[in-house]
């Protein structure tokens, strides 16, 4: 993290009983976003627990990345309501570039967070639609490698698990303009 442990560890006893209260209860916030995500499909249950176990006082520090111009929580995407990648939950990185304040990151994550959810909520009730009379020979889902000409498929997560399905001309359009 560009952080010397040693003084890490100083700093934080001498502030600890200032700061332990607070510090629970941005740990039990992020905990519960964590749990959001788990419960919404992004990731797996048996994520979300090795994670809550290896990582019980978890604070996200995020790199101030100036260059790196973005919407917040990647709003700037054509598939409304469609996952292609979630980006909640990642493998750790070192940097020695400046952390973000982590109130900034929880907000952010929390962004990113509501919104790869929701976007993956409404994926998930178009695959639905399948299971109506009529529609299971319609929207069907895909193997892994399978193409589909056009944009006619749309990905969502069900336990951290990718799934792409084809849809109908028009789904995608009709999805993309859900906000």
């Amino acid at each position: 993290t560009g952080v010397d442990p040693q003084k890490a560890k100083i700093f934080t006893a001498r502030l600890a009983p200032q700061y332990e209260e607070a510090a629970k209860q941005v740990t039990g916030y992020t905990q519960k976003i964590l749990k959001y995500v788990a419960d919404n499909g992004l990731v797996s249950q048996d994520v979300y627990q090795t994670l809550i176990k290896r990582y019980p006082n978890y604070v996200p520090l995020q790199r101030v990345m100036d260059e790196v111009p973005e919407l917040i929580g990647g709003i700037n995407t054509k598939q409304v309501a469609s996952l292609a990648k979630q980006t909640v939950v990642q493998k750790r990185e070192g940097s020695e570039r400046q952390i973000l304040s982590p109130l900034v990151s929880i907000i952010e994550n929390t962004q990113k967070a509501v919104n790869q959810v929701e976007r993956n909520r409404t994926a998930q009730a178009i695959a639905q639609l399948r299971e109506l009379p009529g529609f299971n020979e319609i929207i069907r889902p895909l193997k892994t490698s399978e193409k589909v000409p056009g944009e006619r498929t749309i990905s969502l997560y069900e336990n951290g698990k990718k799934i792409r399905y084809e849809v109908p001309d028009g789904f995608t359009d009709a999805a993309k303009n859900l906000k």
